[in-house]
C-alpha cells in the first residue's frame, strides 16, 4: 500500500491518507494465501493448532503426528527378576504398519502378529530395569518403563520337633527342613530365613497364616495331629513370588 503525506506549514497537525485506487492491485497477493488458511481452518483445524503448540513448545520433545496410535495393553510393568515379560501391543487407526518392532535402546526386536491390530512381544530373564518404545511405519511412540524387583525368596528353613512327653524323647533341630515324618502331637517350631521378603505365607492343611518379618526371619509353630500339607510363599510390597516350596507331613 501507498501512503501520502500532506504537510501543513500553517498547522501543527499532520494529515495522512490511503489512496484506494492505487493499493488495488496488491490485493490480489494476499486472497490466495488468506483462502488457503481459511481452508485449512476449516477443513483440519488441527494442522494450525499443532503447528502453533510446537512453537510455543519448543523446548518440548514433539513428537510427529501418526495416522495411527500405539496402545500398551499391559496394565502392570512390574515383574520379578529373573521372569518373563510378555508386551501386549494394540495399533488403532485407519493406517496400521505390517510390522511393528520394539526396542530397548540399543537392540530392536520383531513383535509377533496375533491378527491386523494386536501384537507381543517376549523378553526373557530380566535382570534390570528397561525402557523400551515401539516404531513401525515410520513412526516412533513413546518410552515405557519396565520395573524389575528383586524376588523374594526363602534362603533356609529348619524345624524344632518337640515331641510328646511319653516318648521321652529330647527335643530335636532339622536342617533344611522338608518332608516331616514325626507323631502325632509333635509341636513343630518352624524358623524361616529370606531375602527381599517383608512377609510370608505359611499355608498349614487348609489355613493360610501371614507372617511378618521378626529379627530378618519369620517364626512359625503348630501341634501336628494328623497328617497334613504345608507350603511357604514369601513375598514383598511388590511381588508375591511363584517359588512356593511345597512339603507333607506324616
Amino acid at each position: 500500500m501507498r501512503f501520502s503525506v500532506v504537510f501543513n506549514p500553517n498547522s501543527k497537525y499532520i494529515r495522512t491518507g490511503i489512496r484506494l485506487n492505487e493499493n488495488k492491485r496488491y490485493v490480489k497477493y494476499f486472497l490466495a494465501p488468506l483462502s488457503v488458511i481459511i481452508l485449512i481452518a476449516i477443513i483440519s483445524p488441527s494442522i494450525l493448532r499443532e503447528g502453533t503448540s510446537s512453537f510455543v513448545q519448543y523446548d518440548k520433545k514433539i513428537l510427529p503426528k501418526a495416522p495411527f496410535q500405539f496402545v500398551l495393553l499391559n496394565t502392570n510393568l512390574v515383574v520379578s527378576q529373573g521372569d518373563n515379560a510378555t508386551i501386549k501391543l494394540k495399533m488403532k487407526g485407519d493406517q496400521i504398519p505390517q510390522e511393528v518392532y520394539v526396542t530397548d535402546g540399543i537392540n530392536s526386536y520383531k513383535l509377533a502378529k496375533e491378527n491386523n491390530t494386536n501384537f507381543n512381544y517376549t523378553f526373557k530373564n530380566l535382570q534390570k530395569n528397561m525402557t523400551i518404545s515401539f516404531f513401525g511405519g515410520g513412526f516412533n511412540s513413546e518410552n515405557h518403563t519396565i520395573i524389575v524387583k528383586a524376588r523374594p525368596v526363602v534362603v533356609s528353613m529348619s524345624a524344632q520337633l518337640l515331641y510328646p512327653s511319653y516318648l521321652r524323647k529330647s527335643p530335636e533341630v532339622v536342617q533344611n527342613v522338608g518332608d516331616l515324618l514325626i507323631p502325632e502331637g509333635t509341636i513343630v517350631s518352624w524358623q524361616l530365613q529370606t531375602q527381599n521378603s517383608s512377609r510370608l505365607h505359611f499355608i498349614l492343611g487348609d489355613k493360610a497364616h501371614l507372617l511378618q518379618s521378626h529379627e530378618g526371619g519369620f517364626n512359625f509353630k503348630a501341634n501336628i495331629l494328623r497328617k497334613a500339607s504345608y507350603q511357604v510363599i514369601p513375598e514383598n510390597e511388590f511381588i508375591k513370588s511363584k517359588d512356593v516350596l511345597s512339603h507333607q507331613i506324616n
